[in-house]
């Protein structure tokens, strides 16, 4: 067993400090770094011895130190104290290394010795106040290691044991307890609260809110995620059974108000000429009235129409009004109206008065054009002719006054022999 660098190491490390008696250096027991290891409270000595010490029990010596070192450092307040006595090889003289002082650690030796406690394994309690000592003895170095534990420190962790494991087990109560409330919160009182949202929804008929919503939360589980994916389904059919609905309402009502619109022109509406009729005269005259823009109102009459009738035929006599009201609805951009029998009425807007004035003049012409004979005429004239009167509208006039204004003036037309327009002159 050749290791000159660890004897050389135990030469600097131990000093005699009696005849045959090695100590370990001060500097171990207050605080000393070498390499990879750190030593503090460390004593050691070998002795007392009457030959030189052997470089093979050197090297236990230093074994043990170090074992002590790692095993029981007192200075991190692991243990008490430890101490390894050992025998040297073909001779009686001991040696030894400990964590307390060498005198204690002798004697501590004696005693377990003189009171055959030096067994392995051995647990003694009563052979020092406050200690319990643990004795080990390794046999192929032929120490004995002995370890020294305050009895009040194994008592405290006696009792902190079960306080421990009682916290322990508290705490994986609690956290059981915390996940089970928080798979409950997630698969059953959050798809609960929620479901009760969405049957508040439906009940409210917000099937769009239904399903935008549920689209985006339906995560649970079992029965209730299947229930608010019945929810979900029942707002989707709803929503397209509304929709068709709200569809088919407004194809109905845009057919209605169609309808409406045909009955309301039909109600105002002559069926012979298509000429609009006296109930649209009294709502137009009305409302040029109200407006109170310029307007005149132009009343006309077929001349001689009943002796065309009773000689033509009343069959004649309708396709003839009929040609003389295409004829003035044409030229009035449908300004016209029937006003009864062969009167026709024209409610005519005055933005130019000249204008206006030719425009009704040519009436006469236009239907002289239109070349409806009628030989039974009292005036001598071969074809069918119409007088007109023209008279303005005021605004502070009723429409009995506005009619009357404008018949005054088609009397006299009809008065000076027909085939006339006859405007009205201030006085």
């Amino acid at each position: 067993m050749q290791h000159p660098e660890w004897v050389a190491r135990f030469d600097s490390w131990y000093e005699e400090t009696s005849p045959g008696v090695l100590r370990l250096k001060a500097d171990f027991f207050h605080g000393k770094s070498f390499f990879e290891s750190y030593f503090h409270g460390m004593t050691a000595f070998v002795g007392p011895r009457t030959s030189p010490i052997s470089d093979e029990l050197k090297l236990r010596t230093l074994a043990a130190q170090y074992t002590l070192n790692e095993l029981g450092p007192t200075w991190e307040g692991l243990v008490g104290a430890s101490n390894i006595s050992l025998e040297a090889i073909g001779t009686p003289e001991p040696g030894s290394a400990s964590t307390y002082n060498d005198l204690a650690a002798s004697r501590l030796f004696e005693a377990l010795r003189d009171n055959n406690l030096l067994i392995n394994k051995n647990v003694v309690t009563n052979l020092v106040d406050g200690r319990v000592l643990i004795v080990n003895h390794i046999a192929s170095a032929r120490w004995w290691y002995v370890t020294s534990y305050p009895t009040s420190q194994i008592r405290k962790q006696a009792l902190m044991l079960p306080i421990q494991f009682s916290l322990g087990a508290l705490l994986l109560v609690l956290i059981t307890l915390g996940i089970v409330y928080w798979l409950i919160n997630r698969d059953v009182s959050t798809p609960l609260r929620y479901m009760a949202n969405v049957a508040s929804m439906i009940d409210a008929k917000n099937y769009k809110d239904v399903v935008s919503e549920s689209a985006k939360k339906i995560k649970s589980r079992g029965e209730v995620g299947l229930v608010l994916q019945a929810f979900r389904t029942v707002a989707g059919r709803f929503i397209r059974a509304q929709e068709q609905l709200e569809l088919e309402v407004a194809n109905r009502t845009a057919e209605l108000a169609e309808a409406n619109k045909l009955l309301d022109r039909l109600a105002h509406l002559d069926g012979l000429t298509a000429l609009m009729n006296r109930r649209s005269f009294d709502r137009d005259l009305a409302a040029a009235i109200a407006e109170g823009k310029t307007t005149w109102l132009v009343l006309g009459d077929i001349d001689d129409f009943k002796l065309y009738n009773d000689n033509y035929g009343h069959e004649a006599g309708d396709v003839a009004l009929q040609k003389i009201s295409k004829l003035l609805s044409k030229k009035f951009q449908g300004r016209v109206y029937r006003y009864g029998g062969e009167e026709l009425a024209i409610i005519l807007p005055i933005t130019n008065k000249d204008i206006q004035i030719t425009t009704i003049q040519s009436i006469l012409a236009d239907i002289y054009l239109l070349n409806i004979t009628h030989i039974y005429s009292r005036h001598n004239r071969s074809q069918l002719s119409m007088s007109f009167g023209v008279a303005p509208v005021f605004a502070s006039d009723t429409p009995e006054e506005a009619i009357r204004r404008a018949d005054e003036q088609l009397y006299k037309a009809k008065h000076a022999g027909g085939n006339l327009v006859q405007f009205y002159r201030e006085t």
